[in-house]
């Protein structure tokens, strides 16, 4: 099981229904999961500042940090047009 399955299965289904009944514990499980975001993302940034260091490990972890927030960075900007 990947750590997304588990995260999903942890939080249960985000998307919305149109159902009184099932919408509320919906959008609170999207509540979950946007905090959680928030969170890997400033912890991937944090190490995103590594990318210019001179060691090799410290710098390819900052490389990857950076192209993965360059990749979110273009995911919003493409739903934004």
């Amino acid at each position: 099981m990947t750590n997304f399955q588990i995260v999903k299965k942890l939080t249960g289904e985000i998307e919305p229904l149109g159902c009184a009944s099932r919408d509320p514990e919906r959008l609170q499980n999207l509540k979950e999961i946007t905090d959680l975001t928030e969170q890997l993302v400033q912890y991937i940034h944090s190490v995103s500042r590594h990318e210019s260091r001179q060691e090799h490990s410290i710098k390819l972890a900052g490389k990857l940090a950076r192209e993965c927030i360059d990749e979110i960075k273009l995911i919003i900007e493409s739903e934004a047009t």
